[in-house]
């Protein structure tokens, strides 16, 4: 398989004991207690073994793990879950101190900030580009760990945005800074290295940066519901603010609970440019005030 699947699991094999008809497969999804798991080909529904539940281990969109396919009670059982590279969390949301899992195995996030039209009120453009948030995200990406890419989309929007894209590598001292549309396909290209077979990448940042539209733009196909803001101009009241904010925090708690990673391969062609697609892509979403990461 591939899937992103390289030494560092390969190793963890050798000390275990595996029946004929066991196999190594990826979680891609998680619905109501299920898991959906591929081996690079097919894929199928699965549920954690009773053992596995007894002893309380966690399995992650992203784990790789050991599938028991003799469908005795009808579903694959998961029996092993292999160490992680990397794994991003946050709290779960109320009073409890429980961490829930989001990602794992993720080589590289792409923090995904925006530009505001040139007319946009201070409010918007504070909302796409905020050195501070982006900062945050850094720190987690950094914890998980993995290695980081910031993206700033919608280029096509500002006149300003190669000023705006050299303050930002200012700030951020040494992190890289990409400038991209996903609407016109500008900077994309340069994406191509960073996302090369093999690789797991994660798109994290604010509603309305447009990660929605550089997942359809990068596979090259509508696979990502896309909410448009591109024409907001007025500012919002502190009512309307606090209105948004909270609608934000629901859609990230939706968002993150049904992370999924999407596979891509080769390369896709739209209004005749090619666009160059990476191996694998997850693309949940972390609400920061409430994200926690572990090495």
């Amino acid at each position: 398989m591939r899937l992103g699947y390289g030494s560092f699991f390969e190793r963890q094999l050798s000390t275990l004991t595996l029946d004929s008809h066991v196999s190594i497969v990826r979680v891609l999804a998680e619905a109501r207690g299920r898991w959906l798991v591929s081996d690079g080909r097919d894929s199928c529904a699965a549920v954690l073994a009773g053992r596995l539940q007894h002893q309380a281990v966690n399995v992650c969109v992203g784990d790789f793990v050991v599938l028991d396919d003799a469908r005795e009670s009808g579903l694959a059982r998961i029996v092993h879950v292999l160490e992680r590279t990397s794994l991003f969390q946050r709290k779960e949301p109320g009073k409890t101190s429980a961490a829930q899992l989001i990602a794992a195995n993720v080589d590289l996030a792409l923090v995904v900030c925006a530009l505001a039209r040139d007319d946009a009120d201070p409010h918007a453009r504070a909302h796409g580009l905020n050195p501070r948030r982006i900062e945050r995200y850094l720190q987690a990406v950094r914890a998980a760990p993995a290695r980081a890419l910031v993206v700033v989309n919608k280029a096509d929007l500002s006149s300003h945005a190669e000023d705006n894209v050299e303050r930002l590598r200012a700030e951020l001292r040494g992190v890289p800074v990409l400038l991209v549309s996903a609407e016109s396909g500008q900077g994309l290209e340069a994406l191509g290295p960073q996302l090369f077979a093999g690789v797991t990448a994660v798109l994290v940042g604010s509603s309305g940066v447009g990660k929605s539209s550089l997942v359809n733009a990068l596979l090259g196909r509508a696979a990502q519901r896309v909410n448009s803001v591109r024409g907001r101009r007025a500012g919002p009241s502190h009512d309307g603010a606090r209105a948004s904010r909270a609608a934000e925090r629901r859609a990230l708690d939706r968002h993150t609970r049904h992370a999924r990673i999407r596979p891509a391969r080769g390369r896709a062609r739209r209004n005749g440019r090619d666009r160059l697609r990476g191996n694998r892509r997850a693309r949940p979403e972390l609400s920061l005030p409430r994200l926690q990461t572990r090495a």
